[in-house]
């Protein structure tokens, strides 16, 4: 009796029960707030699809018959398969994958509705209307799919690789591909399933008109309305399909590198035109339901989207009355609602009947409830779900999680271990199943909207750890090991690691445990163990962990820097030093994991590493003494391109915090591939970035002090050590103005260094390609070196001259300006050649070039000799400025403005 369901789909088939419900209502004071309707249906979707009952061989899916129903273009290099659940699962490829419905079962219909829930996997990490996370072709003008109406879910690049996801309507076989039609928002969270309704129709007029609707209990319609509804009456329209309908996933096309989409399809359904127009009045009537008491409950979206699919039903008082306890009858009623059968005649049926049609099809046992009108305890919503999905049972060894498990009567402990382990019943916070818990109409609804999405409800799991916990690790040394994963609810997980064995309990599918402090040492080995699994992690070492941290001169290899050849020989197999990075990928709501590993010091590694990273780790090795036999780890964290919104820890933004539809969002990166980090003990982060965030100017500020204290949250280390890296120069100059963006971003870098608890600051400001218009300086060692410095003297404690000289004050006389300078260490000095980057604020607020010179005390005087008053000074301040004064420590002096700038903003 397996099925998948959908009851957006199936409820349709069940009108008949609507009228039922009529003498449900006056023996049990309920009232359907649906009329009863005759079924206009017919045969209702002339193709189902749950691909169950599928194969997939080579690029064939196949039903038991080995007769071919699908078949799929570009699949040699995807992650094509037919999952557990019984989805259809595309993508993963560099070339977007392909779906394609056989003549047979398409049977040639040109006007056609199509019902299906669509779940992302992976949204990917870039993308465009051309390079969608996924594509819906209702109709193709050629077999291979050349000129096509599509309907595309897509990344729209705002600013900054912060993404806003969108749906349109195109037409390739118009000009220019990349117009879109129509388009609208409806944002999809990973590992959700979300029920979309396509729907494509010639007109009476001669034109094609298409339909887009969507719906999901994470976002709930609150009218049946189309996102998008657009009618073509060009001349390029497409009233003829030479294939059956598409479904893809989108891969990287022509580009060489990225993450491509993985997505997956299920419970298709396909309507004749007339059907559907039918159908779409009843969701719209369904739709007009609008409880007044709902709107504050937990479970709003749950109750919504029953509502939606007339599933749910109110009180004759309009109100859904979330609080109260569901009945037997009311849980039953909207059971065979997600049923759905057209085997009932459309006459009146009495509520006995009704008890009998639930027998009939296995929900019910004869004479099994005393009373049809009590409250629903958890026993009995474990029994009758257990029969709608068929009577499936589930390992007995998930018994031992469930505490109170032995006192689970006979009959209900196949259901009861099933409802568990499946996740559509949790356990108390003190793991009791409690069966005999009634449950209430909103608890209800979040449990019966879980029928639909069976990938969304498991969380119950065997031991998984994040890909960063795993062989070949550095662990930070002398501070607590934090560790954590994934399980099965209820269950303990052991972890034991030297001579450390501590425990933790499996809550809502996740645990957490902290081991004590060890200091370096290794190789070591750690277990973690749960009742059914367990994992060994080998060759892991105690040492020194940073993260390295930005946009792409954060990335940039170290194959791509000068000395890169040389600091690749000396690394290359050495113990000292692993690296880790995950797989990037953009994301809605917070991922698990990021797939990665750690890697020695191989040449192909070392050749892709991070180039400020290693040659920070292999300064400090060689600076500082004490890390001898200490190996570093380096977990690279960055991101090309990108502004800062995109790597905000989401507990900045807000926990499991969802944009939206139509806006960007925040945090993609971070939680695509970063949270999948937190919170691994680690001793520091470098951060390099801000080119991509100039256009935020002095708006800057704010976000990089949220991004510090959010790191430190999510790393669980309230002092945690941040080294931020000033950026060099890039772009053209506005002479005599302050229109520049980079030297607010240089400022507000040096103001958050300066006023927030261990964080420090090293300049590239002189660092910049003798190109203005080459945004990667290959420089990158002196970066490295300089940060370890500035490592040696914030984090370790030595008397380092690791700080640039930075202004602390100045004294204006006549059209002169002496400045004062912290951290000057020895001496200043003007390095190749003499003072340049100099300017003076005259009368009418225009920057003149300025002459300078160092003091006997190492202040600096600021002149122009065509002024006879000046009104401020400033130096280096443009966006590629030229750098002249340094420290005889080799630093350069920071970027200054006498002129209020940060303050006055």
């Amino acid at each position: 009796m397996k099925r998948k369901y959908t009851g957006i789909i199936l409820l349709c088939l069940a009108l008949v029960l609507i009228m039922a419900t009529s003498e449900y209502a006056s023996n049990n004071k309920l009232k359907s707030t649906f009329s009863p309707i005759p079924d206009v249906y017919g045969s209702q979707a002339y193709y189902t699809e749950s691909f169950d009952d599928k194969q997939l061989k080579g690029n064939r899916i196949t039903d038991h018959q080995d007769n071919t129903v699908w078949t799929l273009i570009n699949n040699k290099s995807a992650k094509s398969r037919i999952s557990d659940t019984g989805a259809l699962q595309l993508g993963g490829a560099s070339a977007p994958e392909y779906a394609v419905l056989s003549d047979s079962q398409w049977e040639h219909e040109q006007n056609l509705a199509m019902e299906f829930t669509m779940r992302v996997v992976k949204t990917g990490n870039e993308g465009s209307q051309n390079r969608p996370v996924a594509s819906i072709i209702p109709r193709t003008k050629d077999a291979d799919f050349h000129e096509y109406y599509a309907l595309r879910y897509f990344m729209e690049n705002t600013v900054g690789n912060v993404y806003r996801l969108k749906w349109a309507i195109v037409n390739t076989a118009a000009p220019g591909e990349a117009q879109l039609l129509a388009q609208g928002y409806y944002l999809l969270r990973e590992n959700t399933a979300y029920t979309l309704r396509l729907a494509i129709q010639n007109t009476d007029q001669g034109n094609v008109r298409i339909r887009f609707y969507a719906d999901s209990p994470q976002n709930p319609a609150k009218t049946f309305e189309p996102i998008i509804d657009y009618t073509d009456s060009s001349v390029y329209r497409i009233l003829e399909s030479a294939k059956g309908p598409v479904f893809s996933a989108g891969g990287l096309d022509l580009a060489s590198w990225g993450t491509p989409s993985v997505v997956c399809y299920d419970n298709i359904r396909l309507f004749r035109p007339d059907v559907f127009k039918q159908y779409e009045k009843q969701l719209q009537s369904y739709s007009l339901v609008s409880p007044s008491d709902i709107q504050a409950s937990d479970s709003y979206g749950d109750i919504r989207y029953l509502l939606n699919q007339g599933i749910a039903y109110c009180y004759p008082d309009g109100k859904y009355h979330p609080n109260d306890k569901v009945t037997l009858r009311q849980l039953i009623t909207m059971l065979i609602r997600m049923w759905g059968d057209t085997s009932f005649a459309t006459k009146d049926i009495s509520a006995d009947a009704c008890i009998k049609y639930a027998e009939q099809i296995g929900l019910v046992r004869e004479n099994e409830f005393a009373d049809i009108n009590a409250p629903a305890t958890k026993y009995d919503i474990a029994l009758l779900i257990n029969r709608f999905d068929g009577s499936l049972s589930t390992d007995i060894q998930y018994a031992r999680c469930i505490k109170d498990f032995d006192d689970v009567p006979d009959e209900y402990r196949q259901a009861v271990l099933y409802a568990f382990y499946q996740g559509y019943l949790g356990l108390d916070d003190a793991f009791n199943f409690s069966g005999n818990t009634a449950v209430s109409r909103a608890e209800c609804a979040s449990i019966l909207t879980k029928i639909s999405d069976p990938d969304g409800r498991q969380i119950n799991c065997d031991l998984e750890l994040p890909s960063v916990l795993s062989s070949g690790a550095v662990l930070q040394r002398d501070k607590k090991i934090p560790v954590w994963g994934r399980g099965v609810c209820g269950d303990t997980i052991t972890v034991k690691f030297k001579e450390q064995t501590i425990t933790a309990m499996v809550k809502d599918g996740r645990w957490y445990a902290e081991l004590a402090p060890e200091p370096k040492g290794g190789p070591y080995d750690m277990t973690v163990s749960s009742s059914f699994k367990k994992v060994v992690l080998k060759n892991l070492q105690m040492g020194e962990v940073f993260l390295v941290a930005g946009q792409s001169n954060c990335e940039m290899f170290l194959s791509d820097c000068d000395q890169g050849a040389e600091t690749k020989k000396k690394l290359t197999g050495k113990p000292a030093l692993r690296f880790y990075w995950g797989e990037k990928a953009m994301a809605v709501t917070p991922q698990f994991d990021s797939p990665g590993k750690w890697m020695n010091t191989h040449d192909y590694v070392l050749a892709n590493s991070p180039a400020i990273g290693t040659f920070f780790a292999q300064k400090l090795l060689e600076a500082n003494h004490d890390l001898s036999g200490v190996t570093i780890g380096l977990i690279r964290l960055s991101y090309g391109g990108t502004t800062i919104e995109a790597f905000m820890p989401d507990c900045v933004t807000g926990i499991g915090r969802v944009a939206a539809d139509d806006i960007p969002v925040v945090s993609g990166f971070w939680n695509g591939y970063m949270d999948a980090v937190a919170p691994y003990a680690v001793k520091g982060v470098i951060y390099y970035q801000g080119e991509n965030s100039t256009h935020l100017r002095y708006q800057y500020e704010p976000l990089l002090r949220s991004y510090i204290g959010g790191l430190r949250t999510e790393f669980k280390d309230a002092s945690l050590p941040v080294m931020l890296v000033q950026l060099a120069g890039y772009g053209t100059n506005s002479i005599g103005t302050d229109q520049d963006n980079w030297p607010c971003i240089r400022e507000v870098q040096m103001s958050v260094a300066n006023t927030t608890s261990n964080t420090g600051l090293v300049s590239a400001v002189d660092l910049s390609d003798p190109d203005p218009g080459q945004i990667h300086p290959t420089r990158k060692k002196q970066i490295g070196d300089r940060l370890a410095m500035l490592a040696m003297n914030m984090i370790y404690g030595q008397d380092t001259q690791c700080e640039s000289p930075q202004m602390k004050g100045y004294e204006t006389q006549g059209n002169k300006v002496t400045v004062a300078f912290d951290h000057v260490y020895d001496t200043l000095c003007f390095k190749d050649g003499p003072a340049a980057g100099f300017e003076v604020l005259g009368a009418d607020g225009t920057w003149l070039p300025a002459q300078a010179e160092i003091n006997d005390d190492n202040t600096v005087t600021v002149w122009s000799d065509s002024l006879e008053a000046v009104y401020g000074a400033r130096y280096a301040w443009y966006n590629y400025p030229q750098v002249s004064l340094f420290s005889s420590a080799g630093l350069p002096v920071l970027p200054f403005n006498t002129v209020g700038s940060i303050q006055q903003q």
